[in-house]
């Protein structure tokens, strides 16, 4: 992933612009846990430590990253060079956002000119904004809309991976996500698929045929010293030939 490339090339001493090619995905704090270094009886903490201390090495290597925190568990960079995840991209970097791959990212820092407001949802509360790029630090995707003015505004690839949206126009603006009705379709055929295959493997048709049959039995008590249990759908009649000792046999024909 992006985030993973631009660790390997810090890791690896391969830049000192880190914090540039961060900023696209809104990563204002880099934090590195320093506690398993702590352990020396643990084997794989003993065989991390200098991976450990060779990457935090690295970062302190980094023009646009400054240490806000250090501790013995865990030391904290900042990004210089951060952006919000909602913001109007100056024309400059608007220009930048339309290339990809590192080496437009280390050119210059990217500028923003207003900063949009982001809800606890995606549609959040809506914000002014003047004509120009807004830009959004998220993985790019044709079903997320940028809508100002009443206006939909359709994202483009922007700095190779995230979202931009190009805007005629200045007003109201308010990211909508919209599901495409042929993802509903592929839902719905999914759930009665899964639906078909209960049925099947459930058998539900006879086992209420089983129901049924088990409410419609009677049982017939006779009275008799005897007690017989009569599971048939027609009451069963006593047998009234006398037994052995004068008295009614008490058997069921």
């Amino acid at each position: 992933t992006w985030i993973e490339q631009t660790l390997e090339l810090v890791g690896s001493g391969s830049t000192e612009r880190a914090g540039r090619l961060l900023a696209p995905l809104a990563v204002r704090y880099v934090v590195v846990p320093l506690a398993p270094l702590a352990s020396t009886d643990d084997e794989n903490a003993s065989t991390a430590a200098p991976i450990v201390r060779t990457f935090v090495d690295c970062l302190a290597n980094q023009l646009d990253m400054r240490r806000a925190y250090f501790s013995s568990s865990l030391v904290i960079y900042e990004n210089v060079a951060w952006i919000p995840t909602l913001t109007k991209l100056s024309d400059e970097s608007a220009v930048l956002s339309e290339q990809a791959g590192t080496d437009a990212l280390l050119t210059v820092d990217l500028d923003f000119d207003a900063v949009l407001r982001m809800g606890e949802t995606l549609s959040g509360d809506p914000s002014f904004v003047e004509e120009g790029t807004v830009h959004f630090a998220a993985p790019h995707s044709d079903s997320v809309v940028l809508n100002v003015g009443g206006i939909d505004v359709q994202s483009r690839v922007a700095f190779g991976g995230t979202m931009a949206f190009d805007s005629p126009v200045a007003g109201l603006a308010r990211l909508e996500l919209r599901t495409p009705w042929f993802h509903l379709l592929a839902v719905f055929v999914q759930v009665a698929m899964w639906v078909l295959a209960v049925l099947a493997i459930g058998d539900i048709g006879r086992f209420r045929r089983r129901s049924l049959l088990r409410k419609s039995r009677r049982v017939t008590l006779l009275d008799s010293e005897d007690v017989v249990l009569s599971m048939n759908e027609t009451p069963s009649q006593p047998c009234t030939r006398p037994s052995s000792r004068g008295r009614p046999c008490g058997c069921v024909r």
